[in-house]
């Protein structure tokens, strides 16, 4: 008998490796994929604007990033006493005005260096719900913890959407014309919306993917939320706010994503690193016993057959330290 409904994935057209760059922005899910990409040692640019979560201002970041235009002064606000920017994450804010200024640039310029080399960009989707300045109609990333009266909450419409990504993409194509675009919703439950309003945002989300997908080439879609609702579909795979995805559940997401979007041989070196990985991991009760010194320069010799591929010196570096302790 079968009792769920598992998303096959077919091979992805286009596959990562190991040489290529990858940029990731967007939600919490994105920071969480991006750091799993890390770990494993991807070549990655993970969340450099912070926590976003609509799309309009997930493309205005990445396209302010790449315009070199200024900042807006009608972004910045005083309150409690700091000073924050409506556009970026509340990780930017500070004491003084201009190290807010400051250290949004710097991201600008990491982002734009990032991705005038990027071989992929993962952008996870959040909600379509936005919030608009009264005072000036633009959509906002982060209300900053402002009074909630200078903000009108609405709906994206899908083609708010699509045109925004459209904008992206233009740009985006004349930097880098054979870039990746991956595409994701996250399973992330925006519960502050209502559960049946978060129904309604992620729909929205979802239909203007759908039709980004008809109109452009070399963007793709990989359904970590369908894979949570609809495959794993269980309270055991949600952590205890009953809200984000647990562990397991995104080491499942993970698997699926590898399964779907690696090249056999980066599957292959990447199952070689997660072993010593693990083995890096463990702790000898006697750390000068002959037995651990033994296991160490096997680690290293393996490790010293992954550095060609994968830069792995710093844990080459400890190993010897160990060894010679």
């Amino acid at each position: 008998m079968i009792f769920r409904t598992e998303i096959a994935l077919p091979t992805a057209t286009h596959l990562l490796d190991y040489q290529q760059q990858v940029f990731t922005t967007g939600s919490c899910f994105a920071a969480s994929m991006g750091h799993r990409l890390q770990l494993n040692k991807f070549s990655v640019t993970n969340t450099p604007f912070g926590t976003v979560y609509n799309p309009v201002s997930i493309h205005r970041q990445i396209l302010d990033a790449l315009g070199g235009q200024d900042l807006a002064e009608d972004d910045f606000f005083t309150h409690q006493g700091q000073w924050r920017n409506v556009q970026y994450h509340s990780s930017f804010n500070d004491l003084n005005r201009e190290n807010v200024s400051d250290k949004i640039r710097h991201a600008w310029q990491i982002a734009r260096q990032s991705l005038h080399h990027a071989d992929w960009l993962i952008i996870t989707f959040g909600t379509a719900f936005v919030y608009e300045l009264k005072s000036n109609g633009r959509i906002v990333a982060n209300c900053q913890k402002l009074p909630s009266a200078w903000f009108q909450k609405r709906l994206l419409t899908p083609t708010e959407i699509v045109a925004s990504f459209d904008e992206l993409i233009t740009h985006l194509r004349r930097l880098r014309p054979q870039v990746n675009i991956l595409v994701t919703l996250s399973p992330v439950r925006h519960v502050r919306d209502s559960l049946p309003l978060n129904q309604v945002s992620k729909s929205v989300v979802r239909y203007a993917l759908h039709q980004i997908l008809e109109k452009h080439t070399r963007v793709s879609y990989f359904p970590s939320y369908e894979i949570v609702l609809d495959d794993l579909r269980d309270y055991r795979f949600y952590e205890s706010d009953l809200i984000h995805p647990n562990q397991p559940a995104l080491d499942y997401i993970w698997e699926k994503f590898c399964d779907a979007y690696l090249t056999a041989e980066t599957k292959a070196t990447l199952g070689r690193w997660q072993s010593i990985a693990a083995e890096l991991q463990h702790r000898a009760f006697d750390p000068d016993a002959k037995a651990n010194k033994q296991r160490l320069e096997k680690l290293r010799q393996q490790l010293l057959h992954l550095r060609d591929v994968l830069p792995v010196e710093n844990e080459i570096d400890e190993i010897a330290k160990q060894i010679n302790s």
